[in-house]
């Protein structure tokens, strides 16, 4: 390792000489202006080969207007010039003769559309689906059905997506890093789910599926990053949002919102709230069978889940414009959930011969009070030639109490008593991370060299207390079971990577180091139940990615990289946890890391794109149910050696007509499982069809509708076999008040068809599984804009860079 970083910062020392300064190629260069010689930042300029009009590159003009093509081979071009409010610019010839070193186009003066800028409002509509070379992005504001949702529903509906118990997976593959605004929300399961939920769609301007990330991002998720985009304004000025939106479906649920921004030349205040309230009702039958000694016991269990969402989160912060290059910011964010969580079961307990032997009544009744808070500074620099700056330091603190009581009443079938008996659980977590990053990015070998380094401390604690009562005896402390479990883990890291551009190719290459060193520690009341891990291992990801550009209509694209999932700290933690007296949940402390390799290859003609990919991953992480003593069982995690899978997906976008627009997407999928899971041989295999369909109308005086529909097939999930399912949501939308109010009218899973069935039938485990959630609903959504509404000279926000993703999962 240390051979490793002495290679590395070698190699940044060289980046940051002169010694690659030297080049035998041309630099373009030139500045866009208005009539008045002022410059216009956000510009779109493109070069153009003079022979087929094909395009070279395409950039923005920088925050004083300026922009500059480098590394341009000699030939003939010509510049292409587009602003909002401004007539678009064609330039004459360029001819680049050999050993031309610099070529200026000077002042590219921009003529307005007969309307001053200031008075200019963005009217433009982005496609619902973007697809890229490295990621697939999802518009979420040109979206009506996204209205009333949350962002963990968005995310289910999202192509290549799936969301299974707050778990997300993205093309088949669990180890997804979910991001917002660019960077990690630290959190994973029912915690993440739990953040996802408060966050409005009216917040949201989009959502990125990054399915191979450069060595730039963390090496954790093997299916990727997915990253959230909230909504920014770069208005000069005052101007803000307010949105309010009711669902109707069991019980009624209430969620608002209010963006504020304030923008001036030089810096930029925000701030955001958003507040829901609302019951979400969840209805599940468990059918289970146990092999105890020979002796087959089946448990036939039907439940009801009520989660009462009572979120607070909120956003705010500042940037600093130091100059034309430079940017300072602070930013605050954070979440409260206090919403209580309550659950009524019956379960008929049936003896080896199907008689009805006794019946388990219980509740779970649960009050939680979780509290998240990061901090951030970042500073970003950037130049005209071609040098940026990134660094990021961030604290983030989360705090999760939980208390649960759960009475256990034990009747024969006749209704008469058997036992009671009350378990009551305390349990507390506490986890600190902090973090800091540089990224730097220059011109170097005619291309671009970029490198970084990134630094994680993260420290864990958790305490949990277990009273147990039986029938009205007063509640005692069961020392066995009450411990504390603590985990310190720091992640260190460095990448380099390279990016050129040919005529037709564009490559890049990458290699990231991280070290991990990690040490968790149970203790009880009992000090021989005392456990330690300690590890430390030091790995290298390569990454790679080379585009083809065939002709005007189509390219050909291959990427490679080389991921990590380690343990969520949940799945570390060891406890036991009762969901009832015969169901429990548990970590396991010497849980690996799963590794994965991922391949996909990318054809694009006109508006259709097809993605093809294989990905390798060894030891994946699954949840298996293990039986314990009696009839009890046990919900953990273990590793599975290997996990195999190929994927095949076609998506496009196109206008049927002028006022009607469509996107498909359509996938085929095999996931593999293989190797020894329970002292068993696990070999098996799903083959997996999406399909996801989305249209939108345009209709007069000011109206639009859009009818989505999804089909999600038959999966996969370790020795978990998932049925298949399907939903439509129709929407309506109206502007109002000189379009700065919109009043939106929503019918989710118009069929109620969304349910989820489960089944595992693996080493002597037997159990299917039904839920349904409130997932036909009758939304009202009214939102409404006020203070400056449109485009001026505003300089270009920066927001700060990536840092790594950290693994949290909700004590549930």
């Amino acid at each position: 390792m240390r051979k490793l970083l002495v290679i590395i910062f070698f190699l940044l020392f060289l980046a940051t000489s002169n010694i690659f300064a030297q080049s035998s190629s041309t630099i373009i260069s030139g500045k866009i202006v208005d009539e008045e010689n002022k410059p216009i930042p956000g510009s779109s300029v493109t070069l153009l080969n003079l022979k087929d009009s094909v395009v070279v590159k395409i950039i923005p003009s920088d925050n004083n207007g300026q922009f500059s093509f480098d590394f341009i081979k000699n030939g003939g071009y010509f510049l292409k010039v587009s602003s909002l409010g401004f007539n678009s610019y064609r330039s004459e010839i360029i001819i680049i003769p050999v050993g031309q070193e610099r070529f200026d186009a000077g002042n590219i003066k921009l003529k307005s559309k007969g309307q001053d800028l200031a008075a200019v409002e963005i009217k433009a509509i982005k496609p619902l689906v973007e697809v890229r070379a490295d990621r697939m992005i999802l518009n979420v504001s040109s979206s009506i059905n996204a209205v009333g949702s949350n962002a963990l529903e968005l995310l289910g509906k999202s192509p290549m997506v799936r969301v299974d118990n707050s778990r997300i997976s993205v093309n088949g593959k669990n180890g997804v890093s979910v991001y917002i605004d660019g960077k990690p929300t630290n959190l994973g399961g029912s915690d993440l789910a739990s953040v996802l939920t408060g966050i409005q769609s009216s917040s949201i301007d989009a959502i990125e599926i990054i399915t191979n990330p450069s060595a730039k991002y963390p090496a954790a998720g093997n299916a990727g990053i997915i990253n959230i985009r909230l909504k920014k304004d770069k208005s000069l000025g005052f101007n803000g949002n307010v949105s309010f939106t009711s669902s109707f479906a069991h019980t009624p649920k209430y969620d608002g919102s209010i963006n504020l921004n304030y923008r001036d030349k030089k810096y930029n205040v925000f701030g955001s709230y958003g507040y829901q309230y609302g019951k979400n009702r969840t209805l599940s039958d468990f059918f289970r069978e146990v092999n105890n000694n020979n002796v087959i016991t089946t448990l036939d269990q039907s439940a009801i889940y009520t989660r009462t969402n009572d979120n607070h989160n909120y956003r705010g912060g500042i940037d600093l414009f130091l100059s034309g290059k430079s940017t300072l910011g602070f930013l605050i964010n954070g979440g409260l959930q206090n919403g209580p969580f309550t659950s009524q079961s019956s379960t008929n307990i049936y003896t080896g011969t199907n008689v009805l032997d006794s019946i388990l009544n219980s509740s779970n009744n649960q009050t939680k009070n979780l509290r998240r808070i990061n901090y951030n500074g970042n500073y970003q620099y950037q130049d005209a030639e071609g040098r940026s700056l990134g660094i990021d330091a961030d604290y983030t603190s989360f705090k999760n109490d939980l208390n649960a009581l759960l009475p256990n009443e034990f009747v024969r079938p006749d209704n008469s008593l058997i036992r009671k008996n009350n378990i009551r659980t305390s349990a507390s977590t506490d986890i600190d991370i902090k973090s800091i990053k540089a990224d730097y990015e220059q011109k170097a070998l005619s291309g671009k060299l970029s490198f970084g380094l990134n630094y994680n401390d993260v420290s864990t604690r958790n305490s949990f207390q277990y009273f147990n009562a039986k029938n009205s005896n007063p509640e005692v402390l069961d020392p066995a079971q009450t411990r504390d479990f603590s985990y310190k883990e720091k992640v260190s890291a460095a990448y380099l990577s390279y990016n050129r551009d040919f005529k037709k190719i564009n490559f890049q290459i990458g290699l990231r180091a991280e070290q991990t060193a990690a040490n968790g520690g149970l203790t009880t009341i009992m000090a021989s139940n005392y456990r330690n891990v300690d590890t430390s291992y030091t790995n290298l990801f390569p990454n790679g990615s080379i585009n083809l550009v065939i002709n005007k209509y189509s390219s050909l694209g291959f990427s490679y990289s080389r991921r990590i999932d380690r343990p969520s700290y949940e799945d570390l933690n060891p406890f036991i946890t009762p969901l009832d007296e015969l169901t429990f949940s548990q970590g396991n402390s010497f849980l690996k890391p799963q590794y994965t390799d991922n391949y996909q290859f990318t054809y694009k003609y006109k508006i259709i794109t097809a993605i093809a990919g294989y990905s390798h991953v060894k030891d994946y992480f699954t949840q298996v149910l293990d039986t314990l003593a009696g009839n009890k069982s046990i919900q953990t995690v273990k590793n599975i050696p290997v996990q195999n899978v190929f994927n095949l997906g076609v998506t496009a976008q196109f206008s049927i007509t002028k006022w009607w627009s469509n996107y498909s997407f359509l996938s085929i999928s095999n996931t593999r499982f293989a190797g020894n899971l329970n002292k068993a041989i696990l070999d098996i295999d799903q083959t997996k069809l999406f399909i996801y369909n989305d249209n939108t109308f345009v209709l007069p005086k000011s109206w639009s509708t859009q009818l989505t529909t999804y089909y999600n097939g038959p999966s996969l999930n370790g020795a978990t076999r998932y049925g298949g399912m399907w939903t439509l949501d129709y929407g309506i939308q109206k502007k109002l008040f000189n379009d700065n109010a919109i009043f939106k009218l929503l019918v989710t899973d118009v069929f109620n068809t969304l349910r989820t069935n489960g089944l595992i039938n693996f080493s002597g485990t037997y159990l299917r599984s039904h839920f349904q959630t409130e997932s036909r609903q009758l939304r009202l959504s009214f939102t409404y804009r006020f203070g400056e509404k449109t485009v001026k000279q505003a300089r270009k926000r920066t927001t700060s860079a990536e840092s790594e993703s950290k693994r949290l999962k909700g004590q549930n």
